[in-house]
């Protein structure tokens, strides 16, 4: 298997999906064959347009997957999904399922890694028994060393308490967003996006989400998927003021567990998809 080469994820009810339905085996090839291009390249999900007639696609199979939400066109509605440039098409919700640009390279990284071990022990010389002979040889001519071999725990402890206050802070952010979907990839996009600005920008980040959701009354299944939040950095968007709007949402009476998320001192609050409301989780009314 080469260094490019890796695997896909293709869910095995995939023929019991509402979306699959209506779609003959033609189309789920058409569908398997753009993962397989995207991973291959490394797009993230974006492949173009003429690549589906190369793989014996038909335009009529992308016009029914599009219509099916599976492949998303330009000037395309789903809020999860990111924009797609002209002569484009995009995978609907790739990331919330298949491996990242970044994710690819550090497996063919590790492959290379330990192509290049296998070599070393072919020829002789165990890479773990190299720091052995090079400390052992510089003591035969009197010389003092230290094993690369050792591990650096200083190092190591950090790294553990990095990602235990990652995974701490992750659940309090779980906790406030609101549409709880790919909770174990959630935490893997949140605790790289924690390695790069720490927990009080991503919290802050989705304070500032929250207040524009409810300004718009966003119902919750059009709220994008929290990966999808985390792998886009949406933590520093830059949202208009709701006087910048003039949508200001109104400010219905407080009634029996049921606010509108602006003046209830409850911390979380669940969506519902009805009346465009909230349902009060934090206190109780």
């Amino acid at each position: 298997m080469s260094t490019r080469s890796t695997y896909v994820r293709v869910f095995n009810d995939l023929t019991d999906h509402p979306a699959w339905i209506d779609l003959a085996p033609e189309h789920v090839g058409v569908w398997v064959l753009a993962l397989g291009y995207c991973s291959r390249n490394r797009t993230d999900g974006m492949f173009p347009a003429g690549a589906v007639r190369r793989w014996g696609g038909t335009d009529e199979q992308v016009g029914q997957l599009v219509a099916a939400g599976r492949l998303h066109t330009p000037g395309h509605e789903c809020e999860a999904c990111p924009e797609v440039p002209a002569g484009s098409l995009y995978v609907h919700d790739y990331l919330e399922h298949q491996r990242s640009r970044e994710q690819i390279e550090e497996v063919s990284r590790k492959r290379a890694e330990a192509g290049r071990a296998g070599g070393k022990a072919r020829h002789g010389q165990a890479p773990d028994l190299q720091g052995k002979q090079v400390a052992k040889q510089a003591a035969s001519n009197g010389e003092q060393t230290s094993s690369p071999a050792t591990p650096n725990t200083d190092t190591d402890t950090d790294t553990k308490k990095d990602t235990a206050a990652a995974a701490a802070d992750f659940e309090q952010w779980w906790t406030d967003y609101p549409r709880k979907e790919g909770k174990a990839a959630a935490a893997k996009a949140y605790t790289k996006a924690h390695r790069q600005v720490g927990a009080e920008a991503l919290a802050n980040g989705l304070q500032a989400s929250l207040t524009l959701w409810r300004a718009e009354r966003r119902e919750r299944q059009y709220l994008p998927h929290p990966t999808t939040w985390l792998n886009q950095g949406r933590w520093a968007d830059e949202h208009p003021t709701l006087e910048a709007t003039g949508n200001q949402p109104a400010r219905p009476t407080i009634t029996a567990n049921q606010c509108d998320g602006t003046e209830c001192p409850g911390v979380r609050h669940e969506w519902t998809d009805s009346r465009n409301r909230f349902l009060c989780m934090g206190v109780d009314a």
